[in-house]
């Protein structure tokens, strides 16, 4: 009888593949804690496609989902909304996507560093991305496809290399249909597929003019794709580059030009140097630079929002790697021959990939740069071999292994254990509560009464936790549209409110009903004022109680019968 022989390395990567995913799917409906608003929104806009074919505002099969007046990108909640479908809606299938994703990246970079530099390449690579803290955290994250559009865009860069070293013309299709269908996914891709594409067209036209209309496929489905954003966004152009940072600080910027003129005496030397212009470029510059600095890649940063990972991209050990394998990267990219290509375009990649974040408020972003996620781990593994090849050094590596080891523990203890402790409250932890006692007391409620200083979009968390029917939604609902953000005031059973005050409560419709009010902190001693010197309840049916208590904020719930009108 035959032994079957078995390939280590393809033992290795199913190895690593399933550690990877079991990672990224592990308890994934509670770390992080959520659904935070975005999730929230793009889970029940999946719902509302699934059961009616139109999202929550009555659109059938849109490109663009306007939601909250952000415009969310289609390709995700469409992904989603097939997960809904067959297993109902809730964190875990609405996070389901991104977390695939993510893994399946794993197997994409293999295939990349085996092209590039062989399978122990591959290998080490896909080890990196597996452990990665930027790879966990926002595969388990479902604010938006990041990690769908990241999974497309490496797609993409696999394609091109397989179309260099094959001469396969069904690669270079695959290259550009990746790019088109990044851009649906997260707004990153908007900027970072354009470029690839116009890079990729560059690079290869010189070589395969006889493949010239094969070639301009890159360039036509990009240009499709930012006809069909641009036609689909509601949004102006100029409206939406309000919230960049360095047009949304316009401002800031021109009294901090005023300060340093007036500091100068207003000289013409000061004019020269102190204007928009030169100080616009200066702020681009330090929040573009910032993305290669160690401050950003290996220093542990508190951003204290959704959005960021808490977490650095590399591991301290792992950062004279990354920047040995880009020596490394920038050598190859000179070097004459077909594959020089290869590397000049992964050198474009880690060079436009910190554009998106560079441009925007809060630079840098791990999120918004997040195009370098599976390039970065490359680099870093190509510096590994780099430095195993200068050092020779069995017991030196050995000592690299094991303080990389201890490094991913660390990580996983805070990601796992300390993270949803310490950071659940930026993550919705509130707003899930909110959820469960609306599911707790739907039937026997009149009304719940919620402001927008408990969260900024109250009105999604009852429709995500009830799975709330989108026709009735639809029917019910009362909304005002201030500088295009949708103001959801209220909608069967949910009244919304800015701040909840005496004129809440002077409703007639309200009298005699059974009334759920949600405060925080800041509100709870008002509301207790209000019930204790204003509004007649009976005391038998009142209930105040504390829901869930942080260092950083509050939850209460009243419960009570309203009497009369005040």
């Amino acid at each position: 009888m035959k032994k079957i022989k078995v390939d280590r390395y393809f033992l290795l990567l199913i190895i690593i593949f399933v550690i990877g995913t079991f990672l990224r799917l592990y308890k994934l409906g509670s770390i992080p804690p959520g659904p935070e608003w975005d999730e929230a929104s793009v889970g029940y806009n999946a719902f509302s496609i699934a059961q009616t074919g139109h999202d929550e505002w009555g659109n059938r099969f849109p490109l663009i989902f306007p939601a909250f007046g952000d415009y969310k990108n289609p390709l995700y909640i469409y992904l989603t909304a097939a997960f809904v479908r067959f297993f109902g809606l809730n964190i875990v299938t609405t996070r389901i996507v991104n977390g695939l994703a993510g893994s399946l990246m794993i197997l994409t970079f293999f295939l990349i560093g085996k092209l590039i530099g062989g399978r122990k390449i591959g290998i080490v690579t896909s080890l990196f991305i597996a452990l990665s803290p930027f790879g966990l955290f926002f595969s388990r994250m479902a604010g938006d496809g990041i990690m769908l559009s990241c999974f497309l865009i490496s797609n993409s860069i696999l394609a091109f290399i397989l179309f260099i070293k094959k001469r396969q013309s069904r690669w270079l299709y695959f290259f550009s249909f990746s790019l088109f269908l990044s851009m649906f996914s997260y707004n990153l891709a908007r900027i970072i597929a354009p470029l690839i594409c116009v890079a990729g067209f560059i690079l290869l036209i010189k070589q395969n003019k006889d493949k010239l209309i094969i070639m301009l496929m890159p360039m036509l489905i990009g240009l499709l794709g930012l006809v069909i954003i641009t036609t689909q966004f509601k949004v102006g152009v100029s409206s939406r580059l309000k919230y960049l940072s360095i047009l949304a600080q316009e401002k800031g910027v021109v009294l901090e030009v005023n300060s340093l003129r007036h500091q100068d005496k207003n000289t013409l030397i000061s004019k020269i140097l102190h204007n928009k212009i030169v100080l616009t470029g200066l702020i681009l510059s330090r929040n573009y630079l910032s993305h290669f600095s160690t401050d950003f890649l290996v220093n542990f940063k508190d951003y204290g929002i959704v959005s960021e990972s808490h977490y650095p991209p590399l591991l301290l050990i792992q950062l004279p790697f990354f920047y040995l394998g880009l020596v490394y990267l920038v050598k190859r990219g000179k070097k004459l021959g077909p594959e020089r290509k290869i590397y000049i375009l992964l050198i474009i990649l880690l060079l436009i990939a910190p554009l998106p974040s560079a441009i925007t408020e809060g630079a840098p972003s791990g999120k918004r740069s997040l195009a370098n996620h599976g390039l970065t781990e490359l680099i870093t593994a190509l510096g590994f071999f780099q430095s195993i090849n200068m050092l020779k050094n069995k017991a030196a590596i050995a000592v690299i292994s094991v303080i990389y080891a201890i490094g991913v523990l660390s990580f996983f203890r805070f990601f796992f254990i300390i993270y949803p402790a310490h950071y659940g409250y930026i993550y919705a932890q509130r707003e899930a509560v909110v959820g469960q006692q609306i599911q707790k007391n739907y039937r026997e409620a009149d009304y719940f009464i919620l402001s927008r200083k408990i969260d900024g979009v109250p009105y999604i968390f009852p429709l995500f936790y009830l799975q709330y029917p989108p026709k009735k939604f639809i029917e019910t609902k009362r909304y005002r549209l201030i500088d295009d953000w949708f103001y959801v005031d209220r909608f069967d059973k949910f009244l919304f409110y800015d701040e909840i005050n005496l004129d809440v409560f002077r409703q007639n419709m309200l009298i005699g009903k059974k009334l759920v009010v949600f405060a925080d902190g800041e509100e709870k001693q008002k509301i207790q004022n209000l019930l204790e010197t204003n509004i007649p309840i009976s005391e038998k049916t009142r209930q105040n109680l504390p829901l869930y208590s942080h260092q950083k904020t509050e939850l209460y719930m009243f419960r009570f019968i309203y009497e009369k009108a005040i």
